[in-house]
């Protein structure tokens, strides 16, 4: 079991990891060809903005909190006196931090979308995932693979 611990922290590090993915990311309001397919006018940029630099301090101070959390973990799992209470503790902490950063992003976005108008915001919502789908492509192709075979991203959303 000890030796099973650190590849099962790890699966599970790798999975939160691949769950975020890929998409717009930063300020992605600013990018003209999304300003134009989205239709967004220019107090909705400055309130993006204001939305952006409210949140960044505390966003940034959470994510310190999960590298040093990150790395209490490793040293935890690093040490030669295996104490497994410590690393379930440190492992607890790292996803706490983690929890909380994520619940900001949330809050933060959440923010954002009250600035969109619904059209928007599913405008925004296809455009992350025709980007996530790109991305993937572009991925896998230069590992010399193939997208798993399917319907396209927006071919699996149930009609209206």
């Amino acid at each position: 079991m000890k030796r099973a611990t650190p590849f099962l922290i790890g699966g599970l590090l790798m999975a939160a990891v691949v769950w975020a993915g890929p998409g717009p990311m930063g300020r992605w309001w600013q990018h003209p060809r999304i300003q134009q397919e989205l239709g967004l006018q220019s107090d909705q940029v400055r309130q993006l903005d204001a939305i952006y630099y409210r949140y960044q301090p505390e966003l940034m101070d959470l994510q310190n909190a999960v590298g040093k959390s990150r790395l209490q973990l490793e040293q935890a799992m690093s040490s030669a006196q295996w104490d497994d209470r410590q690393i379930m503790e440190a492992a607890r902490q790292l996803m706490e931090a983690r929890n909380r950063l994520e619940m900001k992003r949330l809050e933060m976005i959440l923010s954002m979308r009250r600035v969109l108008q619904p059209d928007q915001w599913e405008k925004l919502q296809s455009l992350r995932q025709t980007l996530r789908s790109r991305w993937m492509e572009h991925w896998m192709e230069r590992r010399g693979r193939r997208p798993p075979p399917g319907p396209a991203p927006e071919d699996s959303r149930p009609p209206r």
